[in-house]
């Protein structure tokens, strides 16, 4: 969990907030253009970083009757989250509430903050600036707390109050407002990733950690950029507002609702997330 909380800390305080809350300025004072060439640029110090990186020892090669196919691997890591409802129910979950969720912030926060709340570049990125505050303050307060014993019921607790940023921002008529709502939902949001990026490695076995963690992303981002495409379609039709409410509204009762799929809690009491 202490590493955990390290890389959510250091991760959402430059992608999260220095990032938006700088963006936000060079865009107002230099242009579009200015703040994508800097962007470009910053892959630079990135390029650096990766030179200074230690090798870790070469995995063991495999012998000729060890080796395997991609598509056994798939297989065999589809066959070990098929009969683990932690696992399963988790990932549906995943690929069915993270698109209704995150298009929404990514696709019409944006246009409400210009449109309706009369916001400008430095607006929106002082929104997203504050969600990451709320990312960075949660995930320094995990590094020096215990967890709950029933660390599931308590990951969904903080995705379900993560969902209701969407119903907040429905409702905000002011730049400012928006930002306490992205600061508390990012609190949400990044306690219940965090359990569950340490729940995995605990209670997955090191040789199937990989298929997982693949299945786990594909879960995560299979179906987001069909979000994207409908929530603009949607907003056409209906009004930003009113689709951001409905998608949080939807994503609210699906979260409360994966709790009564049978098995979802197994592990609680069995897979200790504190350190040792």
């Amino acid at each position: 969990m202490q590493a955990n909380s390290a890389i959510f800390t250091v991760h959402p305080l430059a992608f999260r907030f220095l990032g938006p809350a700088l963006g936000g300025v060079v865009i107002a004072a230099a242009g579009t253009g200015v703040a994508f060439l800097m962007d470009a640029a910053s892959f630079l110090i990135g390029a650096v970083a990766i030179a200074f990186l230690a090798a870790r020892p070469a995995a063991r090669l495999l012998e000729a009757g060890e080796r395997r196919t991609v598509m056994q691997d798939i297989r065999e890591g589809i066959a070990y989250v098929r009969g683990r409802s932690w696992l399963w129910g988790t990932f549906t979950w995943m690929l069915v509430v993270f698109p209704l969720t995150t298009a929404p912030y990514v696709v019409l926060l944006p246009y409400l903050i210009k449109n309706e709340l009369g916001g400008d570049s430095r607006s929106l990125g002082l929104v997203f600036a504050a969600g990451g505050v709320g990312a960075i303050v949660m995930s320094l307060v995990l590094s020096q707390v215990a967890l709950p014993r029933r660390h599931t019921a308590f990951m969904f607790a903080m995705f379900t109050f993560a969902t209701l940023d969407l119903i907040a921002y429905s409702l905000v008529d002011a730049p400012w407002q928006a930002m306490v709502v992205a600061f508390v939902a990012e609190c949400g949001l990044t306690g219940g990733i965090l359990v569950w990026n340490t729940l995995l490695p605990k209670a997955v076995p090191a040789a199937m950690l990989g298929r997982v963690r693949s299945l786990d992303w594909l879960a995560a981002f299979g179906l987001t950029p069909l979000g994207y495409l409908f929530v603009g379609q949607a907003a056409d039709v209906f009004g930003a507002r009113q689709v951001m409410a409905a998608c949080g509204l939807v994503g609210l009762f699906l979260t409360a609702g994966v709790l009564l799929i049978p098995g979802i809690r197994q592990l609680e009491g069995k897979v200790s997330l504190s350190s040792g």
